[in-house]
């Protein structure tokens, strides 16, 4: 059973868990638990650790629940204990901290350009880097990525979530579609979907996947062609131009788009 918070929060960062750290960093006359006191809140509201209980354990609960589903940014907040009808009534501030994992970058497609978009996206250290292909992977392609998922014919793809980037530049129009399909029928929306090819290949494609009963609103969030406008084809180009599409995308900026992108 694990004892200490922060082996805790590493276990959620590593899970690609958000979590709200709330520390007890400041007290005045008598509060029920001394400085230093560690709550870690849960995005459904749950939590563990204590910070000491009663009414001011809930309206830190209440408060952290709506950091995290808020503007998610760390901040102290001061509580008067009698104000939350404590017969202590002391005083406290609270620290709150939003640890956030690293987002999943997902490359399906080891060849030339996918592993040249998992060297360069690990230089910038944003991302958390697994790279899935359906050929056994090479020493060197382990070596480029946190992850590398074996998947024959792409029949199974790994654990995405809402803050999940996916980027598909697989060896084939096949199986391009085939890892698309798989993306777009995971429950939740996902923070990014990109897929490489001109405009009239995604165009067959969205065509074809929704005669197959897949949702127009789920393929209009499909980015494809991938990448932005900043010209060249060799495979590090490409590879650079869908890594400045990612990070435009991470600080939501407006993407820039070309007619003539093919």
């Amino acid at each position: 059973m694990v004892t200490d918070p922060f082996s805790r929060i590493l276990e959620y960062k590593q899970a690609g868990e958000a979590v709200l750290l709330a520390t007890l960093v400041e007290t005045t006359g008598a509060v029920p638990q001394a400085v230093g006191a560690h709550l870690i809140v849960h995005a459904d509201g749950e939590s563990e650790f204590t910070i000491g209980g009663g009414a001011l354990e809930e309206q830190v609960k209440r408060d952290g629940r709506a950091i995290l589903h808020g503007e998610m940014k760390s901040q102290l907040i001061s509580y008067d204990l009698a104000e939350l009808g404590m017969y202590c009534g002391g005083k406290a501030k609270v620290f709150f901290e939003v640890i956030c994992s690293l987002p999943r970058l997902c490359i399906f497609g080891a060849g030339h350009v996918g592993k040249k978009l998992a060297e360069l996206a690990a230089l910038t250290e944003l991302f958390h880097i697994v790279l899935i292909d359906d050929r056994e992977p090479a020493t060197t392609d382990k070596e480029l990525c946190d992850e590398f998922c074996y998947s024959p014919h792409f029949s199974n793809i790994p654990s995405l979530s809402a803050t999940s980037y996916v980027v598909i530049v697989t060896s084939s129009h096949q199986t391009d579609k085939t890892v698309l399909k798989s993306v777009l029928q995971e429950e939740q929306s996902l923070f990014y979907i990109g897929m490489i090819g001109s405009v009239a290949k995604a165009a067959e494609i969205f065509r074809e996947l929704e005669c197959e009963g897949v949702a127009r609103q789920r393929l209009a969030r499909v980015r494809s062609p991938i990448g932005l406008p900043i010209g060249g084809k060799s495979p590090g180009e490409v590879a650079m131009s869908i890594l400045a599409e990612l990070i435009a995308a991470k600080h939501h900026r407006e993407l820039i788009l070309s007619d003539n992108r093919k």
